[in-house]
């Protein structure tokens, strides 16, 4: 059907709402959330809303992208029990936009402390669409850098993670909201859920007791003091995930390499950081 409407570079609104249908259930019972942008877009065009060919075809493709990259999820037994454990937060004071992030792991006696700034470009970006309030954006960002910075560490695992945002957590759990910024990071997050799925749950942790409130407000060596942490640098996001967040075009593409699942976001001229956990 998909192919279709990208060969045709139109819709009509009846199979743009099966289309709609299909891919919402699949993303809720048994594909997972990478699919909600797809299945947003085809919402759109359900309700009327116009889009050029290039639009569609856009829409098209990336729907296939994500369909051609997702496998049935195995569950291996017995499965590791005990849980990593991600705490995240953010701070917005004047114009200083900085992040923070513990990550504590009993199994690989993994116990790491993050903490960066948030580019310009993205606030400038966020701005536009959102206005001054950045709060939420800037929260999520942090989710997104420690989710990518340590992936492979969570692949197969069970994840806690605590964040003291309620939207930005109704966005992770939901894989989509209202906020665009927010969409973009949330699917950013199921994707790479995709190509390297772990077991999350997401839970609200309150300001005032969450540990990573001290790294996101540069009170880094106090943190690491305290409990016994590793500072582990800022984060860099590819070039191609960050092109995603602030234009809002797919993710980039999903694929095996050397026979495991990887996000493929490798910009020309970078190497593969070897302080990925």
């Amino acid at each position: 059907m998909v192919s279709q409407v990208s060969e045709d570079g139109r819709v009509a609104q009846t199979v743009a709402a099966s289309i709609h249908g299909l891919l919402n259930f699949a993303s809720w019972f048994t594909l997972g959330k990478a699919l909600q942008t797809s299945a947003h877009g085809f919402s759109m065009l359900a309700s009327g809303t116009a889009l050029d060919k290039r639009s569609i075809r856009a829409l098209c493709e990336h729907t296939f992208i994500v369909l051609e990259t997702l496998e049935p999820r195995e569950v291996a037994l017995p499965l590791q029990s005990v849980p990593v454990v991600i705490y995240t937060d953010g701070a917005f004071e004047g114009t200083n936009a900085t992040w923070g992030a513990i990550v504590i792991d009993p199994v690989s006696k993994t116990s790491l402390c993050f903490a960066g700034t948030v580019p310009e470009f993205l606030l400038a970006a966020w701005k536009n669409l959102v206005g001054e309030q950045l709060i939420c954006q800037i929260e999520m960002y942090a989710v997104v850098c420690v989710r990518w910075k340590v992936r492979h560490l969570l692949h197969k695992r069970r994840l806690l993670l605590f964040i003291d945002n309620e939207p930005c957590r109704f966005s992770l759990i939901k894989g989509r909201s209202p906020s665009d910024p927010l969409f973009r990071m949330s699917h950013a997050c199921a994707c790479m859920e995709a190509s390297l799925p772990c077991f999350v749950w997401y839970e609200r942790i309150a300001s005032y007791c969450n540990p990573a409130d001290l790294p996101s407000r540069a009170r880094i060596d106090e943190a690491c003091k305290r409990w016994g942490l590793t500072f582990g640098g800022d984060i860099a996001l590819p070039a191609e995930l960050l092109t995603a967040l602030v234009d809002g075009v797919p993710f980039p593409r999903l694929a095996k390499v050397n026979g495991d699942l990887e996000c493929v976001i490798k910009p020309q001229g970078r190497k593969e950081d070897d302080t990925d956990v």
